[in-house]
């Protein structure tokens, strides 16, 4: 499959979460919200202050989510990802490749990433530049197949969504949402402007 090169940017901006994690995590959404909306730099060009997002760890602890079963399940719906890098630039601190992704997806347009300690998964996390119907649905199924192993929700800092993925109604217009953001940025798999990526953040 294609290689998945990301800015560090939009590193785990969008994740899954064991639902447990539903409070935190739309206290912590609330959160990056506020501050993209107070804390934008003059001119509208950046933020003065960036808020770090709080990862539910204690969450995953306690699910206990075994990463061979989520792996299996995800990739019977989309296939294997076998290269991941992370940042531009030689001298870039925050670069960095992962030598054996657990990577799923069609690449750049599309993909969902397991990290793991072990065989216990630390995080789930994903993104996607496609308006394709066939790419989106296939991910939908990835999220439900995981969802019949362990309850998971979306935390997705971009749009700013939260919700469960056994909530139909919410994941209909998730994706209904996720559509809409990857087709501002024009031609499928084309990565999101800044400007877009500002919009998204400030107004959904």
């Amino acid at each position: 499959m294609p290689k998945v090169h990301i800015h560090e940017d939009d590193e785990g901006m969008r994740n899954l979460y064991p639902a447990g994690a539903m409070d935190d995590a739309s206290e912590d959404l609330a959160k990056a919200r506020q501050n993209a909306q107070t804390a934008l730099a003059p001119g509208g060009v950046g933020w003065t202050d960036i808020h770090p997002i709080k990862d539910p760890a204690r969450w995953f602890r306690e699910a206990e989510m075994d990463v061979g079963a989520l792996s299996k399940a995800v990739g019977a719906v989309l296939p294997r990802i076998t290269a991941f890098e992370v940042g531009f630039g030689s001298g870039n601190p925050f670069r960095y490749s992962d030598p054996d992704p657990l990577c799923f997806g069609f690449g750049r347009a599309l993909f969902l990433k397991f990290e793991a300690e072990g065989d216990l998964v630390t995080g789930i996390w994903f993104d996607v530049e496609t308006t394709e119907e066939t790419k989106l649905s296939a991910l939908r199924r990835a999220f439900e197949a995981i969802n019949e192993i362990a309850p998971v929700m979306i935390a997705d800092y971009w749009l700013n969504s939260g919700g469960l993925i056994a909530d139909q109604d919410y994941l209909d217009a998730y994706f209904d949402k996720l559509g809409a953001a990857a087709a501002r940025s024009g031609p499928d798999a084309t990565p999101l402007s800044w400007w877009s990526r500002l919009m998204i953040r400030l107004f959904g």
